[in-house]
C-alpha cells in the first residue's frame, strides 16, 4: 500500500516525485502516466509536472451511498480469520463510548465471543489502548482520572504509537487476549480498531503473525475508507 501523490497542499508534482512515492521505475511511471492522460484522468502541466484532471471529480458520483465500514472491512475481517482462525471484531470509537460494529467468530471449539452492537468502556481493552494512543482528548481524561497510573498508562501509549498495535492480557477474562491496530477514515481519523481476540496461549504463539496479519488488514480498510494514514 502506497501513500498518495496529491494532496490538497500537493496539486501539482513532478515524474520524478511520483515515482519515488509509488517505488516504481521513471519508465514505468512515465508510461502509467500517459494511459492516464489518454483516459482523461491525469493533465501535464510543463514538460515534468502532472496534476489530477476534473473528469476524476466524476468517480465521486461512482460510489455506493450506503457502502458503510462494515462491507468495506468485511472481507479484510474473513482474511484475518482465516490466517489467525481466532475472533475478530471491527469497533468504532464514539464520544462516550465504543461500539463493536461487526465479527467474524473463530471456528475453534475455546474461543472468545463477542457480539456485535456491544458497548464497552471506551478505554477497555487492546481496543480502548488504540483509541486511547490516537485521541489526546481521551487520553488526558483518562490520565486525569488515573494519576497514579500516568507514567505506566503513558509509557504503553508511546510503544503503541512506535509499534503500531496493543497487545493486553486478561482484560476481560482470565487467560484472554487481544491485539488491536488502528483504523483511520476519510479525515485520517483513528474511527476504526481491527482486532483478534483469544485464549492467551495460542495468540502469544503466534503474536508477530497476527500482527503483520492485522497491520496488512487495517491498512487496506484505511486506503478504502479514503485515508491517507497507515500503520508501519
Amino acid at each position: 500500500i502506497r501513500d498518495s501523490c496529491f494532496t490538497p497542499t500537493n496539486q501539482r508534482i513532478s515524474l520524478h516525485e511520483i515515482s519515488e512515492t509509488i517505488n516504481l521505475a521513471k519508465s514505468t511511471t512515465f508510461r502509467i502516466l500517459q494511459t492516464l492522460i489518454d483516459a482523461g484522468y491525469m493533465i501535464q502541466t510543463d514538460s515534468v509536472h502532472y496534476s489530477l484532471s476534473l473528469r476524476v471529480l466524476r468517480l465521486g458520483n461512482c460510489i455506493l451511498p450506503n457502502f458503510g465500514v462494515q462491507e468495506i472491512a468485511r472481507p479484510e475481517m474473513y482474511l484475518v480469520n482465516k490466517a489467525t482462525d481466532e475472533t475478530v471484531a471491527l469497533s468504532e470509537f464514539l464520544p462516550n463510548e465504543r461500539v463493536i460494529i461487526d465479527v467474524v467468530e473463530s471456528t475453534l471449539p475455546l474461543k472468545f465471543v463477542l457480539r456485535a452492537g456491544e458497548s464497552v468502556q471506551q478505554d477497555e481493552g487492546a481496543t480502548g489502548q488504540i483509541f486511547l494512543a490516537y485521541h489526546s482528548d481521551s487520553l488526558r481524561a483518562y490520565l486525569k482520572k488515573h494519576k497514579k497510573k500516568r507514567e505506566q498508562v503513558q509509557k504503553q501509549i508511546d510503544a503503541i504509537q512506535t509499534k503500531g498495535y496493543a497487545f493486553m492480557i486478561n482484560s476481560r477474562a482470565l487467560g484472554s487476549c487481544g491485539i488491536a491496530v488502528a483504523v483511520f477514515d476519510i479525515n485520517n481519523e483513528c474511527k476504526y480498531s481491527l482486532g483478534v481476540y483469544g485464549p492467551d496461549k495460542r495468540i502469544e504463539s503466534n503474536l508477530e503473525m497476527i500482527v503483520q496479519t492485522l497491520k496488512v488488514s487495517a491498512n487496506r480498510i484505511s486506503v478504502r475508507l479514503g485515508s491517507t494514514t497507515l500503520i508501519k
